[in-house]
């Protein structure tokens, strides 16, 4: 059982890695030179989720940025994207 909370935790921790990274490809406009009209157009494409999914996943990394306590505690595997 304490297996199934670490992996869990391991994975909420690569999630905020993940969305750290897309927060700053979005400001550094890595998207733009791709041909994409936004990050979120990128990001549906590259990792194969509808734009919507990828709107939400840019808007939580861009938010994370200005919620240091929230964000650290998601990079402990403290809480969830959820």
């Amino acid at each position: 059982m304490d297996r199934i909370a670490v992996l869990y935790a391991e994975i909420t921790a690569a999630t905020r890695e993940f969305l750290r990274a897309l927060a700053e490809s979005d400001r550094h406009r890595d998207w733009a030179e791709a041909g994409f009209g936004s990050c979120a157009d990128w990001l549906a494409w590259r990792i194969g989720v509808t734009r919507n999914t990828a709107s939400e996943k840019v808007r939580a990394a861009r938010a994370l940025e200005d919620l240091p306590l929230i964000s650290e505690a998601m990079a402990q595997g403290e809480i969830s994207f959820s």
